[in-house]
């Protein structure tokens, strides 16, 4: 089953498992691709929408896997009883609300294996959240799908300790990355910021000294990095 690259990033970091959740599933690809390729014996996929759930459902049969996907609709990880899964995506939707989904199931989120997590915006909300909420970011990489950049990561209970501020945005483990995607991934960050900077700095007044001086921080490391 052929995915986009963004869903066959995601697909990639999941590890051999009995069951996984995929939260959000929208037409259930990756739990249907993870079935057909052995990754996971079993898998839920669940929407909150009833369109999504039709779409899921319908993917399920056309691949003919009623016996191994279960599709439910429900929001976040409510429709997961604890221990059912060992493992669960939340991809594909904001930052803050990824980090609500963790929020108000947290038992169940700390006690799975591992979440592979794909925020859309606000990843340095998330990046926050987990680090004050006791999980720990094991693996992280770039996708690139047209002429977008995806942020996709592994996470499990644990602690974890981010000491730059900027890494909140940009990932404390894809820092320490030297592929061409995650190189892409850091210099379209500083072409957007060095626009900041310019268009700051042409309208700038005295109270904007602070913000320019630490816009000018992140263009430093962004080249460092680069």
């Amino acid at each position: 089953m052929k995915l986009t690259p963004r869903l066959e990033k995601i697909a990639s970091m999941v590890p051999e498992c009995t069951c996984i959740g995929d939260v959000g599933t929208d037409h259930a690809y990756i739990p249907a691709a993870l079935i057909e390729r052995g990754i996971v014996t079993k898998a839920i996929a669940s929407d909150v929408v009833d369109g999504p759930v039709l779409n899921a459902q319908n993917t399920i049969a056309r691949y003919g896997f009623a016996n191994h996907v279960e599709v439910r609709k429900g929001s976040g990880l409510a429709p997961y009883a604890m221990g059912e899964i060992e493992g669960v995506i939340i991809a594909g939707m904001g930052g803050p609300l990824i980090a609500e989904i963790i929020e108000a199931d947290y038992a169940l989120a700390q006690s799975l294996n591992f979440l592979i997590l794909q925020p859309m915006i606000g990843q340095e909300v998330l990046r926050a959240y987990l680090e004050s909420h006791h999980f720990k970011i094991v693996e992280e990489h770039i996708e690139v799908e047209g002429e977008k950049f995806y942020e996709v990561m592994k996470v499990t209970a644990g602690e974890m300790m981010i000491d730059e501020p900027f890494y909140y945005e940009i990932g404390p483990l894809l820092v320490h990355q030297t592929d061409e995607k995650t190189k892409g991934f850091m210099g379209h960050k500083l072409k957007k910021y060095e626009k900041i900077y310019r268009s700051v700095k042409e309208n700038a007044s005295q109270d904007q000294g602070d913000y320019l001086l630490e816009i000018e921080r992140k263009i430093s490391l962004l080249k460092e990095l680069i």
